[in-house]
């Protein structure tokens, strides 16, 4: 289908002058996760909506973690907004947002969790990195990996998600290898680019 574009006084000017207008490939900026996230609405069916928590705490959203909190700190972190779900199986399944004050902190902080050199679970006793890819379609910079945690109730403790930068937030989605799988991450990240994407237009 395609897009009817929206006349805005910032086009009639590009297109006026010759210029290009900005605003319609600029880099989004998003002030609240709210309206980032999917709500039970805009899940698969077969999924179960388990709730949803939103957090403007660094501290409490990093577990009091001071190394943790230095780089969200460092990096401009603002608030997270986290949905909780139950994938056909009963295993969780989880939606997390994270906004930060410029897209260049995004992606700072991006690098400091979510790749092989600087993973996530440096800070999750019990949990190793299986390492990670880069993926197409989503934001950028963006990847799909795989973790194993022993602290989680996925079947052996193996647990997949990608993960990308759009604009000045984080998305990410991860749920268990072996039920929902890398094909269910891929489908709810998908869902949430669309979401984000339809927020920055309106």
């Amino acid at each position: 289908m395609r897009r009817i574009l929206k006349v805005t006084p910032a086009l009639l000017a590009a297109l006026f002058f010759g210029g290009s207008a900005v605003s319609a490939s600029s880099t989004p900026t998003f002030s609240s996760t709210r309206p980032l996230l999917l709500k039970s609405s805009g899940l698969p069916a077969h999924y179960r909506y388990r709730g949803v928590h939103i957090e403007d705490s660094v501290a409490s959203w990093d577990g009091n973690i001071k190394s943790v909190m230095a780089i969200d700190e460092q990096n401009g972190w603002i608030e997270a907004g986290q949905e909780v779900l139950q994938d056909s199986a009963r295993r969780p399944v989880t939606i997390t947002v994270q906004l930060f004050r410029t897209a260049g902190g995004a992606r700072g902080d991006f690098a400091q969790f979510f790749t092989n050199s600087h993973p996530e679970t440096i800070y999750k006793p019990g949990a190793e990195w299986l390492g990670g890819s880069p993926i197409g379609g989503l934001g950028k910079p963006a990847t799909i990996y795989r973790y194993s945690d022993s602290g989680s109730s996925c079947p052996q403790g193996l647990v997949s998600g990608i993960t990308y930068v759009y604009g000045n937030a984080i998305f990410s989605v991860e749920d268990c290898l072996h039920t929902a799988g890398e094909q269910g991450a891929r489908d709810i990240a998908k869902r949430l680019f669309l979401r984000a994407k339809a927020t920055r237009s309106s």
